[in-house]
């Protein structure tokens, strides 16, 4: 098991006051005891870096760009060895996590904490993933300015989409609100606050963002995914019609197919 030490940061939610988080939060990483290669792996990538870096003399920063090309090495390819996607998915982000936890330790900066925040979220560790993404938000220079404007954005719909999945939907719409508000344009910002406001029930508003995402300037590959989404049909079910999104034929057509793949719940349970 690999232990991460966090740098200090401060938790700050939206609308509430910032609230101090202990200066040594330690987070496990689960590796399986088993996987030898994995542990071959870093220690290799390890043991490159080093000698790279006193070859060079470089400095703390150089050396954690190095961790962070590292870590994009990681993610760029999974392990041929694993046995399945999922175990790939799991080796892949794992590593990445050990290599941005690094570049943390040696340069703290926003673009680290946040990659570190997706690896976590697609690992589904969710409270991670949030901590990272909240020190991300609110990381400062020297000068007590925000380094990271365009993508604190993108930060705050990330961590929106995680307070989401935990059925957090107050939180969950104020980090897309807090999104927007720092980038218009966050095409896919109010994507996440259509499903956000469905959720609560407040259908009215939602279609007006499934309208705002048809009206961006995103690709035609974007706008077909998302007229097939789970966002367009409660909006059509409920009466609403968006233009881009599918008709309701569409999608009783694609539950009636889906009906004679996997058969009816009922046909499930006697064993038909």
């Amino acid at each position: 098991m690999f232990i991460v030490k966090l740098l200090p940061f401060f938790l700050l939610q939206p609308g509430h006051a910032e609230v101090p988080v202990s200066t040594s939060v330690v987070v496990p990483i689960e590796v399986d005891s088993r996987d030898k290669k994995f542990e071959t792996d870093i220690a290799e990538a390890e043991k490159r870096i080093s000698e790279l870096a006193r070859a060079q003399k470089m400095s703390s920063v150089q050396k954690a760009a190095l961790y962070r090309e590292e870590a994009k090495r990681a993610l760029s390819h999974y392990d041929s060895e694993s046995v399945n996607k999922f175990s790939k998915l799991m080796s892949s982000e794992e590593k990445a996590i050990v290599f941005f936890t690094k570049e943390i330790e040696l340069n703290p900066n926003p673009q680290a904490y946040h990659l570190r925040g997706v690896a976590y979220k697609k690992l589904r560790q969710y409270e991670n993933a949030i901590k990272d993404f909240t020190a991300a938000i609110n990381f400062k220079d020297e000068q007590g300015k925000y380094p990271f404007v365009y993508s604190r954005a993108e930060a705050y719909r990330l961590r929106g989409t995680v307070y989401a999945v935990r059925k957090n939907l107050p939180l969950a719409l104020a980090d897309a609100n807090s999104a927007i508000a720092l980038d218009p344009c966050a095409t896919y910002a109010y994507a996440d606050r259509c499903g956000i406001y469905l959720d609560m029930g407040r259908v009215k508003e939602a279609a007006k963002d499934a309208e705002a995402f048809f009206q961006s300037r995103r690709s035609k590959r974007d706008k077909e995914s998302f007229s097939k989404s789970g966002q367009c049909q409660s909006l059509v079910e409920a009466g609403i019609i968006i233009k881009g999104c599918k008709n309701l034929d569409y999608f009783k057509e694609r539950r009636r197919e889906f009906l004679e793949r996997v058969g009816s719940p009922g046909d499930r349970m006697k064993g038909k």
